[in-house]
């Protein structure tokens, strides 16, 4: 691997070993001949005879892996194009095409989500490392995956308590799908093309059916979608004394490969949209440097101080500033819509930090810990066009400014005290104060292009989102005796925020907690926690108008809606966990937990929002040591998700005021049951262990859709009042289960064997056997196509990836050795 400067990762790791072993470097002359027997092991020691030789170690684990069933790299989607009819479309449907259902959705991606795991030979596990016998040097590196597309590599060195480094160079892959159905070449690029073209003007029903198929199903290629990163880090520590401590970090992390990404452009009709999914290209570079230092004193007054001091910067470059795609829908002399559509990506950025920390023994055995920190944030990308269109009228209109040249300053100002008002009350009083600070320019663009069309669009105006963050708290804690300790917590949060549709919330939180040893066989920990979040006044329809500008037609959020993070809300936390030895070599620990968010939102006075945000989990772990060598454990733990919403499909207009419209219900409820059981067993004492273990997960969620109030959207108003239609049928349930089953056989050889093998250490031998199963029935994606038509009718077109699929079922048996000394 190359990092900085060309140089290799071997080389880097070359260069801080000579390091730390310069010194003794420099007191041997090189041998003319290679020594051997006693002469090699004085050669090894004498550099280092005056730290009492060097004693070394290592670990070596390497195997073959083998599959009894392993999922294809790919799996088509749930829908395939069926063939070409030879009738014509009738009022029922005959003649159209018969879908394919495609019900094998096997395939390896979510299995390989964060590595290959591929059959053959592989490299787990590395470990090389030295020390002097005095313990004053000390040099490891330690390599897990070697080879492999998630591999990584780790050196620590140090000469003790005066130098120590590690660097590392980690690879981190994230596949997202290898089912994904592309009708782009240029993938990985920033230019997409395709010469797929969809429909002409007027086109409907079998024609335009017959068409999409012709077109599509010549020019689909599977391709994989995933981000594969590179980092490299580095750090190093030197202590001159027992009073300083200086650091440097330093990060450097390439990633590249692509993800699903949307866009939305026109073409077939001058009325409607189209939307397709692209493989949008990632290729970019984050790089960190931060150098701190920290000095530890005496306090004039007794006791300890210190004080820490850094100084960060913080690059990201991103290789393509947009990335532009050929427009499927395109019709030639259409003078509404382009051949290609162009879609923006992270502008390059920068952000600097100075900080500073400090901690400082007090009188009456008090201590305050305090941070200051400032950082400032810019970005200054050039812009790109409003348009690719050349129809387009907005094309013609000088942007306010050549970029956004974003400003964003940030000061963290945190406290904390602690002071022991008794030998058995301890006061810690806290108080963070957080500032963000937005000083980009709030420009007003001439127009803003919908669907890269060729009309004149609006106005609108960026903002300069900010606020200011404070949070108080007071706690104390009381240890009543050894074996019981009582708290309380009083605190404050407030956000005081710029353009947002809620000005000031504030937050009043309470908590109490409790932690007891009732005998040596039972423990208790619980906690609960209440607070109130509350606002003054709700206004969106300012902030539209402000954003829009002079515009009276276009529409936006209903002004009725309540934003989650700004709405009032109760919050109540608990958690409870019993530790109990019930019998001999028996434990069992059982555990509660829950959050209730309830919102003030109030829908029969119009509102709008989430009403309410529940969640709890339960469980119960079982141990229980049969003998020294085997233990057996059971556990099960179920979550419970539960949340209401009322919507609207009515959006407000800029400049009227506020109109609910039609409104909905709708219940979102997710449950999850997880089973886990687990063995060790020594089969024979220190020479052999068995260990099996099987987990089961099974998840279901539901989503309703109800009707509400007299003027439901629900509702169908062509028949007698309140006669719900299917538009208020609930969703199919969305279910995932995933199970596990893996048994390991580890057979340590004899010390005696070891030794007449030549080798010094441990020899382990592993056997394992691995089952894996994870099948997702979700309705939103199991029938998901590369085509996709919403309306034939009037040509609404949605182009898909149909990349999600996280289905497989996997067998393998591995092989290991593992050499230790």
């Amino acid at each position: 691997m190359k990092v900085n400067g060309g140089m290799t990762l071997t080389g880097v790791l070359l260069i801080a070993a000579g390091s730390a072993l310069s010194h003794g470097a420099r007191a041997q002359e090189t041998m003319a001949a290679p020594p051997s027997g006693e002469a090699l092991k004085q050669a090894l020691n004498g550099p280092w005879a005056e730290h009492g030789g060097v004693e070394t170690w290592g670990v070596v684990e390497a195997g073959f892996r083998a599959f009894i069933e392993r999922p294809p790299h790919s799996a088509l989607p749930g829908v395939l194009p069926g063939g070409r009819p030879a009738t014509a479309p009738t009022a029922t449907g005959g003649g159209l095409p018969a879908p394919v259902i495609n019900t094998d959705r096997n395939n390896r991606a979510k299995f390989e989500e964060y590595g290959d795991i591929s059959p053959g030979f592989y490299l787990e596990k590395l470990t090389l490392g030295g020390q002097t016998k005095d313990g004053d040097y000390f040099a490891e590196l330690r390599a897990d995956n070697v080879g492999n597309n998630n591999q990584r590599y780790i050196f620590d060195w140090s000469k003790a308590g005066e130098i120590y480094g590690t660097y590392a160079w980690d690879q981190i892959p994230h596949l997202y799908s290898t089912s994904a159905q592309s009708i782009w070449n240029g993938v990985g690029t920033n230019v997409l093309t395709t010469p797929v073209i969809i429909g002409n003007p007027g086109q409907n029903g079998l024609a335009a059916e017959r068409a999409m198929y012709d077109a599509l199903q010549g020019n689909l290629q599977t391709i994989d979608i995933g981000i594969q990163r590179d980092k490299f880090t580095a750090m190093q520590r030197w202590t001159p004394n027992q009073n300083w401590d200086v650091r440097a970090d330093y990060s450097h992390e390439r990633r590249e490969g692509s993800q699903v990404a949307g866009a939305v452009i026109g073409g077939i009709a001058a009325t409607n949209q189209q939307i397709m999914q692209l493989p949008a290209p990632v290729a970019d570079t984050t790089q960190n440097a931060k150098l701190a230092g920290q000095y530890y004193g005496d306090a004039l007054w007794g006791g300890k101080f210190n004080v820490k001091t850094s100084a960060s910067v913080s690059s990201y470059a991103n290789d393509f500033d947009s990335y532009t795609f050929t427009n499927p829908f395109y019709v030639a002399g259409n003078a509404n819509y382009p051949q290609y559509g162009r879609v923006s990506l992270s502008p390059d950025n920068q952000a600097y930090n100075v900080a500073a920390t400090t901690g400082v023994d007090l009188p009456n055995k008090s201590r305050y810990m305090g941070t200051v920190s400032y950082t400032m944030m810019r970005q200054d990308d050039a812009f790109i066009p409003l348009s690719t269109n050349p129809l387009n009228a907005n094309t013609s209109n000088v942007l306010p400014a050549s970029s956004a040249d974003a400003k964003v300053n940030t000061l963290l100002v945190n406290n904390v005290l602690n002071t022991p008002l008794s030998k058995d009350v301890k006061s810690t009083l806290r108080y963070r104060y957080y500032d963000n600070d937005n000083n980009t320019a709030e420009l007003l663009m001439p127009a803003f292009v919908v669907e890269d069309g060729a009309g004149t669009g609006s106005l609108r105006r960026n903002l300069a989102y900010g606020y200011t963050k404070q949070n108080a708290s007071e706690e104390l804690t009381w240890r009543a005796d050894k074996d019981l300790t009582l708290g309380g917590l009083v605190g404050w949060e407030q956000y005081d925020r710029d353009r947002r549709s809620v000005d000031v919330t504030n937050e009043i939180i309470g908590k109490v907690y409790l932690d007891t040893r009732f005998n040596d066989d039972l423990r208790l920990r619980s906690s609960y926690q209440y607070s109130e979040r509350a606002y003054d006044n709700y206004d969106f329809q300012s902030i539209a108008r402000y954003i829009y500008y002079a515009s009276t037609t276009v529409g936006v959020t209903n002004f009725y809606m309540r934003q989650f993070d700004l709405a009032d809300r109760d919050r109540q936390k608990a958690n409870v966990s019993l530790e109990w030895a019930a019998l001999e070599n028996l434990t069992v620990t059982p555990t509660l937990g829950l959050r209730f968010d309830d919102y003030e939102t109030d829908p029969d006075a119009g509102e709008l929002g989430l009403l309410k945000d529940r969640n709890w989990n339960a469980g119960i772990e079982v141990a229980y040591a049969v003998s020294p060598g085997t233990t057996l454990m059971l556990a099960y733990v179920r979550e419970d998700f539960d949340r209401d919403l009322v919507g609207s499909v009515t959006t407000n207009t800029v400049a009227a005021g506020p109109v609910i419209g039609s409104r909905f219900f709708s219940n979102m409820v997710e449950r999850v049951n997880t089973y886990i059981a687990s063995a060790n067993i020594e089969l024979i004492p220190d020479t052999l262990d068995l260990r099996l273990s099987y987990s089961y997960a099974h998840a279901d969620e539901d989503w309703s859709a109800e009707a509400f109030g007299a003027t439901s959207q629900c509702l169908n108003t062509a028949a007698a009042p309140n006669n719900v239609t299917n538009l208020c049928q609930p969703f199919p349930t969305v279910t995932t289960d995933y199970q596990r089953f893996e048994a390991v056989l580890k057979y340590r050889l004899d010390s005696g064997l070891v030794t007449k093998l030549g080798l010094v250490g441990d020899v382990v031998f592993k056997l394992r056997y691995a089952w894996e199963r994870n099948e997702v029935e979700n309705w939103q994606n199991d029938l998901a196509t590369p085509y996709m038509y919403l309306v034939d009718g009037a040509q609404v077109r949605n182009i898909s990836l149909a990349a999600y699929n996280p289905n497989y079922d996997v067998q393998l048996i591995t092989a290991s050795l593992a050499i230790k000394w």
